[in-house]
């Protein structure tokens, strides 16, 4: 870890893997951030206050910067640029909360952490700006939508601090507002001063035409992200469902949980009723058997949001699932649609996934040999694949790299090792004779069958 701490933009103390270097004592933390990430890459870089350097979190930090691809900091007291800058921009980045860690542009000199892999994509004429406040700010401004991760992070100190934070002049506001905005936003902003603040900032406003263009410009890429790993199948989960008058809706959803590989361990139902003297109507609640505890309350207090926070105070497992109580939760469900709707079904996945994203699909095989008792077996079945006709609809809608997998027997223990087996030697024997038919082999035949396509 690569710790450099300054005051008033100079360095004053660097520190590599814990031992001091003196090396840049005295020079500006702009040039001083981007010479020593260009010794050290692949290295988490800090950078610090002096006058906070007893609170701040080395510990946590590497925790906390769990992606390449962000940038963290932390000011406990104001931004480094005005309240002003809220006429400009109304997003959620401006008005920050520093009681959580809160996603924001505004980053500070006062604390803060970056891998030097990605500092060093930033451009180098960016550092060499005296102000290591502005530049920082620039940096999160453009490429936060870009895919860089701005927070604030008030991990980044462990005890409270008394910090006089650097705030940029009005000068410095226009030039930022000139460099990271529409033309158009400069004079906006004069005028939105001028008539609510009934203050003349002609100064900085005239200034703002000499400013030169920002230097972030260039793409940056990201390599991928570390990330922490979870075993999702060892680790529990609970489902939250607030309800109210939809008896029939909540017991669908109620099947579809039993139904599901990876039960829940708590099922928080929540039901509300605003009138008098009401009581509940879910009586199958206790009239049947559920693989699962069914923590059940009845309130007259209506309200979605009422019901949830109530219900999380009731979780005990290490995953919480946020269900309404209308929803279904199905593995095969494609085959439950007409033809007329396979395409808008497939239109809203397409504009669900992100590129590259994957689509795995299990559907009963149309052409699988002991497939009928799945395909006629429930009378909502309206449209049967096999791979070709799934195929041809997933091409349609831009997806590639497509694979198709047999749902055949799994090796997990003696029975299922002998199944393998035992169905591998009858489809060669079927396939021998599918070749003396028609001189060519399948190979998917079982009653269903899963399909996986990349979204281009």
């Amino acid at each position: 870890m690569l710790v450099l701490e300054h005051s008033e933009y100079k360095v004053t103390c660097v520190t590599i893997n814990s031992i001091e270097n003196t090396e840049f004592l005295g020079q500006n933390i702009g040039f001083v951030i981007r010479a020593i990430a260009q010794k050290y890459p692949n290295a988490i870089l800090v950078w610090h206050d002096a006058s906070v350097k007893d609170a701040v979190n080395l510990e946590k930090i590497a925790k906390l910067l769990n992606l390449k691809r962000k940038l963290i900091s932390y000011n406990p007291s104001s931004n480094y640029l005005s309240s002003r800058i809220g006429y400009v921009e109304e997003s959620p980045f401006i008005n920050v909360n520093k009681k959580v860690t809160y996603p924001t542009w505004q980053m500070s000199s006062c604390v803060g952490a970056i891998y030097t892999d990605t500092l060093l994509q930033f451009h180098a004429k960016i550092f060499k700006d005296k102000n290591f406040d502005f530049a920082l700010n620039s940096i999160a401004k453009h490429y936060q939508p870009l895919g860089l991760f701005c927070y604030s992070e008030p991990q980044l100190l462990d005890s409270e601090v008394k910090y006089k934070a650097v705030e940029a002049s009005n000068y410095v506001l226009f030039q930022f507002v000139k460099q990271h905005y529409k033309f158009v936003w400069k004079y906006l902003l004069f005028l939105d001063v001028f008539l609510y603040e009934k203050t003349v900032l002609i100064g900085p406003l005239i200034q703002s035409f000499f400013c030169k263009n920002s230097y972030c410009q260039e793409p940056i890429q990201f390599e991928e992200p570390i990330v922490e790993e979870y075993d999702l199948k060892n680790n529990t989960i609970d489902v939250i469902i607030p309800t109210i008058g939809r008896k029939k809706y909540i017991y669908d959803v109620l099947c579809d949980l039993r139904n599901q590989t990876h039960l829940p361990n708590n099922v928080i139902i929540v039901e509300q009723n605003p009138v008098e003297g009401s009581t509940s109507d879910l009586d199958f609640i206790s009239n049947q058997k559920w693989p699962f505890v069914i923590k059940h309350s009845f309130t007259h207090k209506t309200g979605a949001c009422i019901a949830r926070n109530f219900a999380l105070r009731q979780v005990d497992s290490a995953w919480v699932f946020m269900a309404d109580d209308d929803i279904r939760i199905a593995f095969d469900f494609i085959e439950h649609f007409k033809k007329e709707e396979i395409h808008s079904l497939f239109m809203a996945i397409t504009n669900r996934l992100n590129s590259k994203g994957l689509l795995i699909i299990r559907t009963p095989n149309g052409q699988g040999l002991f497939s009928n008792q799945i395909i006629y077996g429930d009378l909502t079945h309206y449209t049967i694949f096999n791979p070709s006709s799934i195929l041809q609809i997933l091409k349609l809608h831009g997806f590639d790299d497509i694979y198709f997998i047999e749902n055949a027997p799994i090796a997990k223990n003696i029975s299922g090792l002998v199944r393998l087996l035992l169905w591998k030697l009858f489809k060669f024997i079927y396939n021998v004779f599918r070749i003396i038919e028609q001189g060519k082999v399948e190979k998917i035949i079982t009653h269903d069958f899963y399909s996986l396509a990349i979204k281009k």
